[in-house]
């Protein structure tokens, strides 16, 4: 039956957007900030009938109604039929061109002597944080495990894949994505976590850690955090440090500078990580 409100029920929207597995719902884009278009016009039919509506963002919304590349009413349908995996959340940071490109750490950055991989942190070929410069673009490649030692979330070439947990929450926007995991769950280890707070007394203070955050600062500067842990040993870079802490230390190792103008340009082999003589 026709429902003459222009108001869309929320059911009918939440489904909607889960459909689209909470990103626009054009698989070559994704934008996760979203609005319900009507493929049968509002205007014409006066009905919300969620099978002839879907979750686009704002700019794919415009290109289906004025767009110079119009997405057509056939396009929709067809998006509509798209099975998307239920076990994994997909996502990606944009970053600029630059010829001038740094990785912003703590309150340091680094940039490469020559355009070629840097291995910032590396426990393994499985946990590990490094980036590369391909024709001035800046890449970055990460892999967080979980406290199982099994691979959580993999960034490859500012691509993210996250393993869907109820303790992971993404959030997001155009430039900037944050993972948090429970404190209490021990994915930073308990020495970890101690360690951090005598240091930074505000750390976690929400009761959740960092496990990733990917910051677009300007063209070709990206701010990471995050923490990578292996045995008893951790690494964690906030916007303050790069704190080292080990099981049984009182004592951390850090490193900290005075911001994107303290820079290591690092000149080292690519099969050693820029970082391993502090947590070996």
């Amino acid at each position: 039956m026709a429902k003459h409100s222009r108001h869309i029920p929320k059911t009918d929207k939440q489904h909607l957007i889960e459909e689209s597995q909470g990103k626009c719902a054009n698989p070559g884009c994704c934008n996760i900030r979203l609005e319900i278009h009507h493929i049968k016009e509002w205007a014409v039919y006066k009905s919300h009938d969620s099978e002839h509506m879907i979750a686009v963002c704002p700019a794919c919304h415009d290109a289906c109604h004025h767009g110079e590349l119009i997405i057509s009413d056939e396009i929709l349908y067809e998006w509509k039929k798209i099975t998307r995996p239920s076990d994994k959340i997909h996502s990606q940071i944009y970053v600029e061109q630059s010829s001038i490109s740094k990785l912003l750490i703590g309150t340091i950055a680094l940039q490469q002597a020559k355009k070629r991989k840097v291995t910032v942190i590396k426990f393994s070929t499985q946990n590990k944080l490094e980036f590369y410069l391909d024709n001035d673009w800046i890449n970055i490649n990460t892999t967080i495990m979980n406290n199982k030692g099994k691979k959580a979330l993999e960034v490859i070439n500012n691509r993210l894949t996250l393993n869907k947990d109820e303790d992971f929450t993404l959030t997001q926007r155009p430039g900037k994505l944050t993972i948090t995991v429970p404190a209490n769950k021990f994915y930073l280890p308990a020495y970890a976590l101690l360690c951090m707070r005598r240091q930074e007394p505000s750390f976690a203070d929400d009761d959740r850690v960092i496990a990733l955050d990917l910051e677009v600062i300007k063209p070709g500067h990206v701010r990471v955090q995050g923490f990578w842990t292996h045995d008893n040993q951790a690494v964690v870079i906030t916007n303050k440090t790069i704190t080292f802490c080990k099981l049984h230390t009182q004592e951390p190792q850090f490193i900290y500078g005075e911001g994107e103008d303290s820079v290591i340009v690092y000149d080292g082999p690519v099969t050693t990580s820029v970082f391993k003589l502090a947590y070996s």
